[in-house]
């Protein structure tokens, strides 16, 4: 059991530091290719992903996943341009859709809920503590 528990930590930082090592791109760029792939083939892309500030993309500020949205990421991320997340982020829209993410793909919903949940608790995002 004990080894077992290892192999999974030891797998979730190495997932961890591969998406950290992923090159950000902004919010509104992510949300037009997740777009153009979801209508082209009309399959959703579900997955984890990260924000960051423009001026810090080194410092999490949330981190989410894909549970229920009908069109996947793209939806997750178009969420993060509505009202509520700019209140959240006390930013105007403008602002916000230059906030940068990082995306891993997951298509297994376990997964994705084990590794938001070890992320956020590594990593201590200012939206998703408190």
């Amino acid at each position: 059991m004990k080894n077992k528990i290892k192999k999974r930590v030891s797998d979730l930082q190495t997932q961890l530091g591969v998406l950290l090592s992923k090159e950000p791109e902004t919010i509104i760029c992510a949300v037009e290719r997740y777009r153009k792939l979801f209508k082209c083939n009309r399959v959703k892309s579900d997955g984890i992903y990260m924000v960051s500030k423009p001026n810090d993309k080194d410092t999490m500020i949330y981190i989410g996943r894909t549970i229920t949205a009908k069109q996947g990421l793209k939806q997750r991320l178009s969420n993060h341009l509505q009202k509520q997340a700019l209140g959240r982020y006390r930013a105007k829209k403008k602002d916000v859709a230059k906030y940068l993410v990082r995306v891993c793909e997951e298509s297994d919903c376990t997964a994705r809920r084990d590794f938001e949940t070890f992320a956020i608790g590594v990593l201590s995002p200012k939206f998703n503590i408190g």
